[in-house]
């Protein structure tokens, strides 16, 4: 744990959302207070999360109704990193993607969704998805 003192010298605060920043519907007591402080302009934040599920734009409305305005260059999902990632390493051009519409949709924005066979899943990984999906891998 960093002291107080060393704190002060921060220029980037990584946050987790959920279970963070927020909880459920509630905003963690000191969240809209280190966005206020931010807006002073000693350090910067950005919003981190490790559900795929949704969007970048998901987030940001999510955000919104719990009273904080946050733009998307400032939220990096997983489904972002992964993106971003697969362009820096030139990934394989024939990709199988497992996930939700919203996920889908996000990966539509910046890949040509041509070269991804994607298999919709609204509800979580299950056995039969994954047998469908490799039945569908083949299809490819």
């Amino acid at each position: 744990m960093a002291a107080l003192h060393e704190v002060k010298n921060i220029r980037l605060f990584l946050l987790d959302m959920d279970g963070t920043f927020y909880l459920d519907d509630h905003l963690l007591p000191g969240a809209k207070e280190l966005l206020a402080l931010e807006k002073e302009g000693n350090f910067s934040t950005l919003f981190l999360t490790n559900n795929s599920s949704r969007s970048t734009l998901d987030y940001v409305a999510r955000l919104a109704k719990l009273g904080v305005e946050v733009p998307p260059e400032k939220i990096l999902t997983s489904g972002e990193a992964s993106i971003r990632y697969m362009k820096r390493e030139n990934w394989p051009s024939r990709i199988l993607l497992i996930g939700t519409p919203s996920l889908e949709q996000q990966f539509a924005d910046k890949i040509d969704l041509n070269n991804i066979c994607c298999m919709g899943n609204s509800g979580g990984g299950t056995a039969t998805t994954y047998a469908t999906a490799m039945e569908e891998r083949i299809k490819i």
